[in-house]
């Protein structure tokens, strides 16, 4: 046997001079590369050699299949998520109810897909992302084929706002999850690639929901996109996050690796920048939802065709798609403070909502969804790296499950609000104030952690390495040699020291 192959022996007390300990680790790489770490228990510095080989190609390989797979899963469940204004007109017209009762069908789907964002924390915790994005696919298929069947509009308000919308939930918070989990040095890139899928469904799937309508009627065009939906549950097979396995542990790295983050920590509100990040999260979808749900209506209203409603919504998911990748790129630069870009491309995408219905003209229409469609793509590429920036990853699932607990409030009352209040005055303008002033207040808000920010700049994204998930959890102080450079692994962050 190679002696660089065996196992390294080593006493359970606590070594005075842990840089003795890095120079002995040099004498277990095998072929160049790092096969043993030196794990050390944080509680009671205790020392045990693990084996980490990280296979480099093949986590890049599971790095591009969980982006395409996440790019796919968003393209099914957030574009059908976004386009159900499209079916806002048909109910309208076949339930016969006022527009603020005929929105809660729409604001009850994006809503839940929000509020679910916990479950989908715990569930993923206890069991794992895969697992979470395959029921989700399951549940949203469930309820688009019960959906089909509706008989009233409070049928629609329980199968297509809950049930659907929590299947959308849970696919979307586990593929945000995995996602974040699996980059580091390339987040904001690799999830502004991901977030793309929800601009390239926005494109899609208004055309495609009018053609079926047109062609099957609007119950089978639901029964048509619940097989659409069954391919989140092929791309969640697909959502494997990169190992490193441990071939040997002591009792003290046993210990360590039941030590789990809390799944409901509200511990994360004494932090003041989460809670300004909170408001603006339910502020947005706020007055994300007025848009969503209303424009086709708003063009119906202005005398414009019903394809020409369609467009809208398509040259939003055009223009978010570019965003999203654009805003990832320019996220990932270390000299782009994120929290800044984050908060000024909501205040420019509220400021586009407020013209939204007082011109009157189509083209001033377009012109608005391409700013809305562009700015409002910060909320996809860019939201993980904030939040991670403020509480860090080990409350990462917990902080973005309550984020989208608000974000589902305000969800589910935006477009309520603005279909009452166009009931009430016969006229959408104020409706879209709201939106616009919803919108442009959650971005302002952010200039708050950009002015107290307490939390490593973007400069330190460039020190980054990467994430491997460990079947046991990886120590919270992993000190490990390579040819390179020494690597210190920090609450499952790997950078360079």
């Amino acid at each position: 046997m190679n002696p660089q192959d065996e196992e390294p022996t080593m006493s359970n007390t606590v070594d005075p001079h842990p840089v003795s300990l890095l120079h002995r680790s040099e004498t277990i790489l095998s072929g160049g590369k790092p096969k043993w770490a030196l794990a050390i228990d944080p509680m009671d510095g205790k020392q045990t050699f693990c084996s980490t080989d990280p296979r480099e190609k093949e986590r890049k390989i599971r790095q591009c299949l969980i982006v395409f797979a996440a790019f796919i899963t968003f393209f099914c469940v957030c574009g059908f998520a976004y386009s159900i204004g499209v079916y806002f007109e048909e109910f309208l017209h076949v339930f016969q109810q006022r527009a603020g009762d005929t929105a809660w069908v729409g604001s009850l789907n994006f809503g839940m897909l929000c509020l679910s964002g916990p479950v989908s924390s715990i569930v993923s915790e206890r069991f794992s992302c895969r697992v979470v994005v395959m029921v989700g696919g399951l549940t949203a298929c469930a309820g688009l084929v019960l959906s089909a069947f509706a008989t009233s509009i409070s049928y629609l308000y329980v199968t297509l706002g809950i049930l659907t919308g929590f299947g959308f939930g849970l696919c979307f918070s586990a593929t945000v999850f995995v996602v974040s989990l699996a980059f580091d040095r390339h987040r904001s890139l690799a999830m502004g690639i991901s977030m793309s899928g929800v601009g390239a469904g926005m494109v899609v799937q208004p055309y495609l929901i009018e053609y079926l309508i047109h062609r099957y009627g609007w119950r089978g065009s639901m029964l048509i996109l619940a097989g659409l939906m069954l391919q989140s549950v092929v791309c969640g097979a697909l959502m494997k996050l990169p190992t490193a396995k441990y071939m040997t542990c002591s009792p003290e790295c046993e210990r360590a690796s039941e030590r789990k983050p809390k799944i409901i920590d509200l511990g994360i509100f004494v932090n003041f920048n989460y809670v300004a990040l909170t408001a603006n999260i339910f502020l947005f979808c706020l007055g994300m939802s007025v848009v969503l749900v209303h424009l086709p209506h708003v063009a119906d209203t202005l005398s414009f065709s019903h394809d020409q409603s369609a467009l809208l919504i398509s040259i939003i998911g055009i223009t978010n798609t570019i965003g999203r990748t654009l805003s990832g790129v320019v996220g990932n630069l270390h000299f782009v403070n994120v929290t800044l870009l984050y908060g000024l491309s909501y205040v420019i995408a509220g400021l586009a909502t407020l013209f939204y219905p007082s011109s009157g003209h189509y083209a001033v229409m377009v012109i608005c969804s391409v700013i809305y469609g562009l700015f409002t793509a910060a909320f996809g590429s860019l939201l993980s790296d904030v939040l991670l920036r403020i509480i860090g990853k080990d409350r990462f699932t917990a902080g973005y499950g309550m984020l989208m607990v608000f974000g589902g409030i305000g969800t589910t009352l935006g477009a309520p609000l603005a279909g009452w209040l166009y009931d009430g005055l016969h006229d959408y303008q104020p409706s879209f104030y709201l939106g616009g002033g919803a919108l442009t207040l959650s971005g302002l808000i952010m200039f708050i952690p950009w002015k107290f920010e307490n939390y490593p700049t973007n400069s330190t994204k460039k020190n980054t390495i990467g994430f491997l998930e460990c079947e046991k959890v990886i120590p919270d102080i992993l000190t490990e040699k390579v040819p390179t450079e020494e690597i210190l692994v920090v609450s499952n962050r790997i950078s360079s020291v």
